[in-house]
């Protein structure tokens, strides 16, 4: 099935038709539709001097279901596509309960998403090896809805691998729901290589309950334009988040990347680290926020954000903010805009490295924090790391 340009009802329900869909999951779709209409575009500004440029037309966006994305069977769990839960109580519970749609592009991949997809750990369920989602984007519009939702006690280590290759201009729109219920814990990397003829708007919304653990790991190499927002919100006491980023860029692209720890209940952590490098004329934009409730007593939050710029032509911009309702916490924050130090340059050259190879071990010495932290394959990493820095 291939669609173009009507971005309507008409479409919403033909979209959902073609899928056999749940009437539940159509009016999800149709309600997320409203919002898209009344939503005006955003304009990707930040006060006075803080904007990306954006030239992309939604009157022109093709939405199509023709790519399918494949995936593996494990019997301890679910992990599949929606179409195929039909009746689903998980999906039923859980789908759509964390998006609000107040954002124009948000709306977007709910009403239209083509590939929706539900994992779910039951109880006292640990998976010892990775679950694994690959995907290499081979059409024009890509959009995903990943629900992840892990019951108490259980734990599940997540990849999230999108990549693609195409050279003309395409979608590419993710939504990721996540629950993690009482003593349950998630790893989830999530690591983006998209072509540099790709626009990537993706929303990732967490709920975690006590004594829960989530773990993020987010990478960032691909795309031409990526606009990012994640929140967490703590809702059980002694919840932890931690949040380990890593962006690279370079000739013309953008991030713009927004980042929430929501501090609801007593005794609850949050850790976001994010760190990036931005070659020839690109250009990131941070979005960084801890808030702290009234009722979040004991509480401790804590994000930094350190770009390095390989170019005076490549451009960046922080904005941490700390929102605290609550004396009785601990709360931090920090950012950092720096460019290669000429004298560490100047040092390692004089130890007999040229001046790529020594740039390259300062640039590989800024990342090593994260990489560290991330169990997954870390020289696929310096790989893309070093492919843009050459």
């Amino acid at each position: 099935m291939k669609i173009l340009n009507q971005l309507n009802e008409d479409l919403v329900r033909d979209l959902s038709n073609q899928k056999n869909e749940p009437g539940f999951i159509l009016d999800k779709r149709l309600n997320a539709l409203k919002e898209f209409n009344k939503l005006s575009m955003p304009n990707f500004r930040y006060g006075l001097n803080i904007k990306l440029n954006y030239d992309f037309d939604l009157d022109n966006l093709e939405i199509n279901d023709t790519q399918k994305i494949n995936l593996s069977t494990n019997k301890k769990i679910i992990f599949s596509r929606f179409e195929d839960l039909k009746d689903n109580e998980i999906l039923k519970e859980y789908f759509m309960k964390l998006i609000n749609n107040e954002n124009k592009f948000l709306a977007l991949n709910s009403a239209f998403f083509s590939n929706g997809i539900l994992i779910y750990v039951p109880k006292n369920t640990k998976l010892k090896d990775s679950l694994t989602l690959s995907v290499l984007q081979n059409s024009s519009t890509l959009i995903k809805h990943l629900l992840i939702v892990l019951d108490k006690n259980s734990e599940l280590n997540f990849i999230d691998d999108l990549s693609s290759d195409n050279k003309e201009k395409s979608y590419s729109g993710k939504i990721v729901e996540i629950f993690v219920k009482e003593n349950a814990k998630l790893n989830y990397i999530n690591l983006q290589n998209l072509s540099l003829f790709t626009y990537n708007f993706n929303f990732k919304k967490a709920k975690l309950y006590s004594n829960s653990t989530l773990n993020l790991y987010d990478l960032n190499f691909g795309s031409k334009l990526t606009y990012s927002d994640t929140i967490v919100d703590l809702d059980g006491e002694n919840s932890r988040f931690e949040h380990y980023g890593a962006f690279v860029s370079n000739e013309i692209q953008q991030f713009d990347l927004g980042l929430s720890a929501v501090h609801n209940k007593p005794y609850t952590y949050s850790n976001m680290l994010t760190k990036g490098a931005l070659n020839d004329n690109s250009k990131a934009i941070y979005r960084g926020l801890i808030k702290i409730s009234k009722d979040a007593h004991n509480s401790n939050g804590y994000q930094k954000e350190d770009t390095i710029l390989l170019s005076n032509k490549a451009e960046s911009d922080s904005i941490p903010k700390l929102e605290i309702d609550n004396n009785d916490v601990r709360c931090t924050h920090g950012a950092s805009i720096s460019q290669i130090d000429n004298d560490k340059l100047f040092y390692l050259m004089s130890r007999g490295l040229d001046e790529k190879e020594a740039k390259m071990e300062l640039i590989n010495g800024f990342f090593d924090n994260i990489l560290r932290k991330i169990n997954f394959d870390n020289e696929k990493i310096k790989q893309l790391i070093q492919d843009k820095v050459k």
